[in-house]
């Protein structure tokens, strides 16, 4: 087999829907052809050539929006040789964005209307010797739908223009609360014309994994997937390993399995319980003697399974097992990392994978209002120690299940993307849809997913979701039954309310939009909370480029495009009452310096008491919080990353909270006590030190040793309520020799109810380590705004008379910018 890529530049032509298409058909010459760089993006094209303006800074998104209004013709030549043309010629599109017509020599071959399916067209009969000309008539797929209904599928107005119901393709393109409207558009996948004496080939290797229970052994049942087989051989094998099968196939075989044992397995654990090692599997077919095709996939030897068994005080748990060992989620959901995610940009996506590294994270959640992820981000996942929740594209609105091409296009997309991603070994749990379960069953807030007058009833939306409670369901069991598939995300099996804190995974939004206080986390019993968080401004880069000059100002143009919307929507302006309340500080009367700061350290609140609320909690199996990054440049947003990989205000906090060995405290009734969490695979015996501190200078401890299993969280020490509880903190710290893990305080109230003094930090610098103090506690330490430089630990509190120490990158040492102790910089 011989393959012809036809990726690269290509001829880029448009039409406005009325003037320009008869040029593009070859129906009279056209000379002034744009470039096109296939795989690749148009906004991202159009760009580079000058046509445009960048379409995430500032107001460019908006200038761009007349793209998805229009149709692009890509064309290229290509050459063949006589004898190339073999038997069979099959053209193959990696992905489409979105409504596609392909033409070979002016002949359509293929309509194609999914980006979440390849294309692959037999074209021998179209092919010439000498030149040939491949042309795509692609748009966003806006046309397409503007026939058919958007009544009966959504509240959103945005969703009654754009149908996005419709579209299979990135939901979050559409707008979202978080991300503005750009629709995708372009041949955003390799092109290959695939050159064979005949179509026997692999179309997908799928490995089912088992691990004994003792961990012995393991084994890997490789189903391989044919398709156009008269008769051959079918190997797999893993080379590192040395364990190889064969089977011999029949005409027409379209699947076959072979077995590979393996004793003493290395298997491969999430980030912080083990290594992760990842071996090639590779399956070949040969046909007369000769290998017609093979297929390499990596894959780790692992076990993953969901423990629903009864919980020890009420509904039932729902706790991830790996390799017989529980595992605790620390992480938050993934949405597409650009406006344009596909191609995907490579450094882009692994500054992003490491920086959720850098913030202890060990889970990811797809969420399923973004995209099925390139290999690129599951590779990445895979040899990070990364666990990923994979939703299934779907997300708050009714989709049109009851018409049959429809139904079946979605069906056919799940059975490719479920073998597509079964080699990876981070893929943990398969989910059928954010939130339609939970919002599809209610006639009232937090539902209903429709408003009443279109007319669809609550029984035709329960009845929707049997696609995702059966069909959906057996795809996933018939195509890769290692993994769990949960219906819904959030998701309770046995109640009225699938959003039900006693089973099933949460998404706890009791708190974060009209009710921002935070605190209430505290009270807060979820078994897997899995969406939840609070806003806050992003980067100081990033808040410079939302806003042009000119437009550098409060609530102006720009500042509300690229606002999050749930401000505006629901409650007058809760978070800047909440910020108000916690420090005395007036958001719209300060610098944007002082905006991040401010806003930074309260979002740096709330997401550890979030945080640190689910994990000492026994009975529960996560902390995941919305969200992990942006797709384009906020003032404010869910985020810890910004849309170019920097750190948010937030994102030191959030790696604290989430420390592989944490200390914190809770408030009780008659005072405090101290929790510990060990997320290591082994028992730990570390030094504790608790007590108080005044905010004007004392300091009282104890210190001793204590046991901590692993694997687990135990409370280790109990408080007594505090005399004067407004001007002393309760304080711990928790050290493995000389080096501390972790540290944590618990203050008497808001912030600025509380009697501060001036901070007066001192600093020492060595080399690549600083080291702080001040005779007083200090809230909120900000070294860094910028969030481009790597520093240990931003936003730090200092305990009275006790240095604290910062490593850091970079030719000079950090210095203090803000405080929390006063409203002006340090």
């Amino acid at each position: 087999m011989t393959d012809v890529s036809l990726n690269g530049l290509w001829r880029l032509g448009w039409y406005d829907g009325r003037r320009g298409d008869r040029a593009f058909r070859g129906l009279h010459e056209q000379n002034n052809w744009l470039e096109a760089t296939v795989p690749g993006e148009i906004h991202a094209d159009l760009e580079r050539q000058g046509v445009i303006q960048p379409i995430a800074p500032g107001l460019g998104a908006l200038a761009a929006r007349w793209i998805e209004d229009s149709v692009w013709y890509f064309e290229r030549d290509f050459d063949l040789d006589a004898a190339a043309l073999t038997d069979s010629a099959e053209l193959v599109f990696g992905r489409l964005e979105l409504d596609a017509a392909v033409f070979v020599n002016d002949t359509l071959v293929a309509r194609h209307r999914t980006a979440f399916r390849p294309l692959r067209v037999q074209v021998r009969e179209h092919l010439v010797a000498g030149r040939n000309v491949v042309r795509v008539e692609l748009d966003g797929g806006l046309q397409a739908v503007s026939d058919l209904p958007a009544k009966g599928y959504s509240f959103d107005k945005a969703q009654r223009l754009t149908k996005r119901h419709w579209l299979r393709t990135g939901q979050s393109q559409f707008m979202w609360d978080w991300s503005p409207r750009l629709v995708t558009i372009g041949i955003t996948g390799d092109v290959a014309l695939e050159l064979h004496d005949d179509v026997a080939r692999i179309d997908e290797v799928v490995p089912l994994i088992a691990i004994a229970e003792d961990r012995s052994s393991a084994t890997v049942t490789c189903r391989v997937h044919l398709s156009g087989i008269r008769s051959g051989t079918v190997s797999v094998g893993i080379p590192e390993l040395a364990v190889s099968a064969a089977a011999e196939v029949e005409s027409g075989a379209e699947v076959v399995e072979l077995v590979l044992n393996i004793a003493d397995p290395e298997l491969w654990w999430p980030v912080g319980m083990g290594e992760q090692p990842l071996f090639d599997l590779t399956a070949t077919l040969d046909v007369s003697g000769r290998m017609r095709d093979s297929r390499t996939r990596q894959i780790g030897l692992r076990s993953i399974v969901v423990d629903q068994s009864p919980a020890p005080d009420d509904g039932t748990l729902f706790r991830i097992f790996v390799n017989g060992l529980p595992f605790f989620a620390k992480g938050a959901n993934w949405v597409p990392i650009s406006l344009a995610p596909n191609p995907v940009d490579q450094q882009l996506l692994d500054r992003q994978l490491d920086r959720a590294l850098e913030a202890n994270f060990n889970f990811l959640r797809v969420w399923g209002g973004g995209d099925y992820e390139t290999e690129e981000f599951y590779s990445g996942c895979d040899r990070r120690g990364i666990l990923v929740w994979q939703d299934f594209i779907f997300a708050v609105s009714r989709y049109p299940f009851s018409v049959p091409e429809f139904a079946e296009e979605v069906s056919s997309e799940a059975v490719h993307q479920v073998r597509r991603l079964s080699s990876h070994a981070s893929l943990a749990i398969w989910a059928g849809n954010n939130e339609i379960g939970w919002l599809g069953s209610f006639a009232v807030w937090p539902g209903p997913l429709v408003p009443a007058e279109d007319g669809v009833t609550l029984e035709q939306v329960r009845a929707d979701h049997g696609f995702f409670e059966n069909e959906l369901r057996e795809i996933v069991e018939a195509n890769d039954g290692t993994r769990f598939y949960q219906p819904s995300s959030p998701w309770s099996d046995n109640s009225a309310d699938h959003n039900d804190f006693h089973q099933g995974d949460q998404h706890p939004w009791e708190v974060g939009f009209d009710e921002v206080n935070f605190l209430l986390y505290r009270k807060m019993d979820a078994r897997f909370p899995n969406e939840g968080g609070m806003l806050g401004p992003s980067s100081l880069p990033s808040l410079l480029a939302s806003l042009p000059e000119g437009q550098r100002e409060f609530e102006s143009f720009a500042w509300k495009v690229h606002e999050n919307e749930v401000m505006a929507v629901h409650a007058h302006r809760p978070l800047h009452a909440l910020v108000e309340k916690w420090t005395g500080v007036r958001l719209a009367e300060v610098s944007l310096p002082e905006y991040a700061y401010w806003g930074g350290l309260i979002q740096s609140e709330a997401l550890m008491e979030y945080i640190d609320n689910f994990r000492r909690r026994p009975a529960t199996g996560a902390a995941v919080f919305w969200m992990f990054n942006d797709c384009w440049p906020t003032v404010r947003s869910w985020s810890i990353v910004d849309w170019e990989g920097r750190r948010s205000p937030a994102f030191a906090a959030v790696g604290r909270a989430f420390a592989p060995v944490r200390v914190a405290i809770v408030e009780r009734p008659d005072g405090a006590s101290v929790h510990v969490t060990n997320d290591r695979p082994d028992v730990l015996s570390l030094e504790l030190e608790w007590g108080s501190a005044t905010l004007d200078g004392s300091v009282s401890t104890q210190r001793r040793v204590v046991e901590v299993p692993a694997l687990s969280t135990v409370e280790v020490e109990q408080m007594p309520a505090l005399a004067d509880p407004l001007g002393t903190a309760y304080i711990a710290t928790l050290r493995e020799g000389d080096a501390i893990l972790s540290r944590d305080r618990l203050l008497g109230g808001p912030f600025a109810a509380l009697p501060w003094l001036p901070a007066n930090v001192r600093a020492e610098h060595g080399v690549g380590v600083s080291t702080f103090v001040s005779d007083v506690f200090v809230l909120g330490v900000c070294l860094d705004l910028d969030g481009e430089r790597m520093l240990s630990d931003n936003f730090f509190d200092l305990y009275p008379g006790v240095p604290y120490s910062v490593s850091w990158d970079g030719s000079e040492p950090p210095t203090v910018l803000f405080t929390g102790n006063v409203s002006a910089p340090a």
